[in-house]
């Protein structure tokens, strides 16, 4: 298509990354704002702006954390690069666990009838657990192809720590607020 196809190639490439950033940014700032209200952090991003009814001081500190982290240099970015992949793969790996165990027994929690089991699920969900393990190797096994580097190791450590020490402050804070009202906090 020449020049015209070289433009469309350009636009459909830079919609796809902004769509990308946007919705990135969007979710971390949802989730920053759902946690203030639930109390888990600071209770200052839970709060809605006034007129418009948005997360603003949710939405101010995600803006704030993506204009500083571009000065630290394409290394420092790498290393949250890194430390994300340990998280999503833990992540998923949870995820699987958790549908494998509902496709294995068909129990829901807080649903009131049980769904009917189903192997081909279980499986399949067995397959996700497996792959995550697999991918969690290749992080962690020294000598692997895609293992993190010693900087983001660190960091993921310090990151870890981090917290757990915010686990156990809040978690005492939290001790006599019962689980259903944090949920509707959460969910609603």
């Amino acid at each position: 298509m020449g020049p015209a196809g070289l433009v469309l190639m350009v636009v459909a490439v830079s919609a796809g990354v902004l769509t990308a950033l946007n919705g990135f940014f969007t979710a971390a700032s949802r989730v920053l704002f759902t946690l203030g209200r639930a109390n888990l952090v600071s209770s200052r991003l839970g709060e809605l702006n006034g007129k418009q009814r948005t997360p603003r001081n949710a939405i101010l500190l995600v803006c704030a954390v993506c204009l500083v982290t571009p000065w630290f240099g394409r290394a420092a970015l790498t290393w949250v690069v890194d430390m994300s992949s340990a998280g999503i793969t833990v992540a998923y790996f949870y995820t699987c666990f958790c549908a494998w165990q509902i496709a294995r027994t068909g129990q829901v929690p807080r649903m009131p009838k049980p769904i009917a089991p189903n192997k081909f699920y279980e499986y399949f969900a067995l397959a996700g657990r497996i792959l995550s393990i697999g991918f969690l190797v290749l992080l962690f096994v020294p000598g692997s192809p895609g293992m993190l580097g010693t900087a983001p190791l660190i960091a993921l450590v310090v990151w870890i720590v981090l917290g757990l020490a915010s686990w156990a402050i809040k978690s005492r804070q939290l001790k006599g607020v019962p689980p259903e009202e944090t949920a509707a906090l959460v969910l609603e």
